[in-house]
């Protein structure tokens, strides 16, 4: 199964839903527990760091050299279930890992599949810019919905 798509990202219909589907959760989740304001609060230096650096910087490791590697040891079409392949579920789940000492295990858990539509869309359009304007845009919504602690 080639995973590949020739398209390029801006025209991929599937890129687009997955930028968009968080939209709805996101929209339920601030009419029950709404946002008041605090994210107004946060320097933008944080707001630089938290929805343009990090999620580059996780998506050049993760997406980049881990994936990366694992691809060339096991390529995306030679084990793939669901769409999934073998390489985008162990970076995957090392992504997820590392958010344990970030965030509680149930929130930390939540980041799995984030990750891998991160890393399929890495795998689909061999690139890393998709994966990463898709993390930027996902910690923008998540940080919009809980600012960071201390600011």
């Amino acid at each position: 199964m080639n995973l590949a798509d020739s398209r390029p990202w801006w025209r991929d219909g599937r890129w687009w839903l997955l930028l968009f589907g968080p939209l709805p959760f996101w929209g339920i989740w601030a009419w029950f527990s709404p946002p008041a304001g605090l994210w107004l609060t946060v320097a933008p230096t944080v707001w630089v760091n938290l929805v343009l650096l990090w999620p580059l910087a996780e998506e050049l490791l993760f997406r980049g050299v881990v994936q990366g590697w694992l691809l060339r040891r096991w390529p995306a079409s030679s084990f793939v279930v669901f769409g999934i392949s073998l390489a985008n579920g162990l970076t995957s789940l090392v992504f997820t890992a590392m958010h344990l000492w970030l965030h509680p295990g149930w929130l930390a858990l939540a980041v799995m599949l984030p990750s891998l539509a991160f890393g399929w869309t890495r795998e689909r359009h061999r690139s890393l810019l998709s994966p990463c304007l898709l993390h930027m845009f996902y910690n923008a919504g998540w940080f919009w919905l809980q600012p960071p602690a201390g600011f």
